[in-house]
């Protein structure tokens, strides 16, 4: 990510959001290396340690993560399902964008993230290639917070 886009999704959010004493807004990256390299393994594993363990300690609030990130974390139970986060009409607005997650022993489809790819702020922000998705963590308390970093991401002003 750009380091105005980083800026945007802490300083400037914190000082948006007007955050008190106790609190703060952090950005964590956490980043696969090459699949195909037998040596990043063990970086890998705690690079995927790392999303797991901030969710069950109700530390993750979103994420923004590349094709990879998103295959993998749809196996470890990680997502909110986001209609749980969105009203029926973003459902629909964001209907042809939605990925969904499926689990096989009740057959449960859920919504585990939206691409957002062609959004201003990630087509400025963001220098990966391929997809980009916004997620919720599963056990986040703080719903009304990502709905305000969600409206922030898209109220992000795209460059000239």
């Amino acid at each position: 990510m750009e380091q105005e886009g980083y800026n945007y999704l802490t300083q400037d959010f914190a000082a948006k959001v007007a955050t008190q004493k106790d609190e703060e807004v952090t950005l964590e990256y956490t980043e696969f290396l090459s699949m195909a390299d037998p040596t990043s393994g063990e970086d890998n594993y705690y690079a995927a340690m790392t999303v797991i363990a901030e969710v069950s300690a109700k530390k993750l609030e979103y994420v923004i993560q590349d094709k990879l990130s998103l295959e993998f974390y749809l196996t470890q139970e990680v997502f909110m399902d986001l209609q749980e986060f969105f009203t029926p009409e973003e459902l629909t607005q964001w209907e042809d964008k939605l990925v969904y997650g499926y689990e096989e022993d009740t057959g449960r489809k859920w919504v585990a993230a939206v691409d957002i790819t062609d959004i201003p702020f990630i087509r400025d922000n963001v220098t990966s290639d391929g997809p980009i998705y916004f997620s919720l963590g599963g056990s986040t308390e703080k719903l009304p917070m990502c709905r305000e970093m969600w409206e922030y991401i898209l109220a992000w002003e795209p460059k000239e």
